[in-house]
């Protein structure tokens, strides 16, 4: 597989983690619970940061 289709499938796994993470916020979740179930702190960040940017 060429370097561009990867670019374009690991930009997409770290879009569906991201989403992922909205709506177990949305679900309210905790932050501790989300972290718990592997997604890391940045990762956490950035999908607050678009939740509420949108709100």
């Amino acid at each position: 597989m060429c370097n561009w289709s990867e670019s374009i499938i690991e930009r997409e796994r770290i879009r569906e983690r991201i989403d992922a993470i909205k709506r177990m916020i949305k679900a309210n979740a905790s932050k501790e619970q989300i972290i718990s179930f592997g997604y890391t702190e940045a990762e956490y960040k950035k999908a607050e940061s678009a939740l509420y940017a949108n709100a």
